[in-house]
């Protein structure tokens, strides 16, 4: 995993550096309260994809986000992204807190969703 141009954590926010300038991703209070408000986790960056991974828990909610480096673009993610072989499509996992089942949906890479479904 490569990182280019950084990510920081100041108080209750992220700081990510991508080519173009800065993304702000910022907690919602109450802060460490579980289940509650907005937090926000720096996950990596992946450099065949040129996108930083971010996971998000908002309020019951488990998810995440992409950062496309090079437009600066916040693309939907989940607590787990799976990329197409040819790197067009992807499957972003999210689930909800108490939920057996995992909420499944399909973007294109450019964040435009295709379709969603439990993962029963």
């Amino acid at each position: 995993m490569h990182l280019p141009l950084g990510a920081k954590r100041v108080g209750h926010r992220i700081d990510v550096t991508w080519a173009g300038g800065k993304r702000t991703f910022a907690d919602k209070p109450p802060y460490n309260e579980p289940l509650s408000g907005i937090s926000w986790y720096y996950c990596g960056y992946a450099s065949d994809l040129k996108l930083h991974l971010l996971f998000k828990e908002e309020g019951d909610l488990f998810t995440g986000a992409l950062l496309d480096d090079g437009t600066g673009a916040v693309l939907p993610g989940g607590m787990e992204v799976i990329f197409s072989p040819d790197k067009q499509y992807y499957i972003a996992y999210e689930m909800a807190d108490g939920e057996t089942t995992e909420i499944l949906k399909l973007y294109r890479r450019d964040g435009r969703m295709l379709w969603q479904g439990q993962n029963d």
